[in-house]
């Protein structure tokens, strides 16, 4: 029993990666590039669009619900992962990263950016901001990326 419920969670990981990751990249071609076009005003304008749902939205898509599959999935199923377990590691890294850098960084700055109320931020901090913060951004898609293959590594192990 112990090692299904490590195995449907590592293919729960591994789809949900996926899902992600693909969300994350189509989110950094489509999306960014209008709410960064012509800050704080495409901001402003972005934080009146997104207000309702982007609270929502974060809380059920995010890394943390392939970081507890990974853990439960690795906890059941360790001694039965063989050299496949380096993958679910590789993962679980992976999203404990990513994890951080939304939670730590990326959302609180981002929320910052957004607020049009603050009058404490200039037009050049606003830019270099953002700037950081798409840099930031593609960083952190990359390591996503590593944890999608990582985990589908995994997945592909006996």
């Amino acid at each position: 029993m112990k090692k299904a419920v490590s195995r449907a969670c590592l293919w729960f990981a591994a789809v949900w990666w996926g899902i992600w990751f693909g969300g994350q990249l189509f989110n950094a071609l489509m999306v960014v590039p209008y709410f960064s076009a012509n800050p704080p005003q495409s901001l402003a304008e972005w934080a009146q669009l997104s207000s309702t749902s982007l609270v929502d939205f974060v809380l059920i898509f995010n890394p943390l619900w392939m970081v507890i599959a990974l853990a439960v999935s690795l906890a059941l199923g360790w001694a039965s992962y063989g050299d496949g377990r380096r993958w679910a590691l590789g993962s679980l890294v992976a999203g404990v990263i990513s994890l951080l850098i939304l939670a730590a960084w990326m959302s609180p700055t981002f929320a910052r950016l957004m607020d049009p109320q603050d009058v404490t931020i200039s037009m050049i901090e606003v830019q270099t901001t953002l700037y950081r913060w798409t840099v930031a951004n593609w960083a952190r898609i990359l390591i996503e990326f590593d944890g999608f293959v990582c985990a589908v590594l995994a997945v592909s192990r006996p």
